[in-house]
C-alpha cells in the first residue's frame, strides 16, 4: 500500500484513502469525469478519473473510504493521481487516516480509572466507570484538527486534564 506522500510522477500507485471531496465534471467534449481529493494521514492529493464506467458515476461520497489504483502525473506543477480504478472499502484500518496519540491509550485509560476511583459519590463513580468502558475511548480524536486530532486523542486529552 502506498501513501499520499509517496506519490511520484509516472509511478504506479495503489492505496486506501478517505474521500475528502468528489465532483462530477465534464471535459470540453462533454464527457463526464470524476475529480477527487483523496487523503491519508500523510496528506491529500487531487485525483482524476478521466473515463469512469457509467455505473460508477454518482457512486462515491465524501468520507467514504476507497481502494484506488492509478499513476502519478504532474499537472500545473503539482503531482496528482490519474485513477485507473476506485472501489469503496468496507473494512479498513483507521490508522491510515489519523496519527496515534503520543500517550498510549491504555495508559490514558488507567489514569482516568484512577481518577474515577477517587470520586466519593458512589452513583457518579459508577456512571463514570461505565462511560470509561466504551470502546470509543481507544480511537476517538478530541477534535477534527489542531487539538489532539489523533486516534486516542480524546483519552489523551482527558487524562492530561485530570492530571492538572
Amino acid at each position: 500500500m502506498d501513501w499520499v506522500s509517496d506519490l511520484r510522477e509516472n509511478q504506479h500507485f495503489e492505496g486506501i484513502f478517505l474521500i475528502r471531496s468528489v465532483d462530477q465534471r465534464f471535459t470540453r467534449e462533454g464527457k463526464p469525469f470524476l475529480e477527487f481529493i483523496l487523503a491519508d494521514k500523510t496528506g491529500e492529493v487531487r485525483a482524476v478519473w478521466w473515463d469512469p464506467p457509467q455505473d460508477k458515476l454518482g457512486s462515491f461520497s465524501v468520507n467514504s473510504v476507497v481502494f484506488a489504483k492509478g499513476v502519478g502525473r504532474v499537472y500545473q506543477g503539482k503531482t496528482e493521481l490519474h485513477l485507473e480504478s476506485l472501489v469503496v472499502e468496507k473494512e479498513y484500518d483507521t490508522g491510515r487516516f489519523l496519527e496515534k496519540a503520543e500517550m498510549p491509550v491504555e495508559e490514558a485509560l488507567s489514569a482516568m480509572h484512577r481518577a474515577v476511583e477517587e470520586i466519593s459519590q458512589p452513583h457518579l463513580r459508577e456512571l463514570l466507570k461505565r462511560v470509561l468502558e466504551r470502546e470509543e475511548w481507544k480511537t476517538a480524536p478530541a477534535a477534527k484538527s489542531f487539538h489532539h486530532p489523533v486516534l486516542g486523542g480524546l483519552a489523551e486529552h482527558t487524562a492530561t486534564l485530570l492530571s492538572l
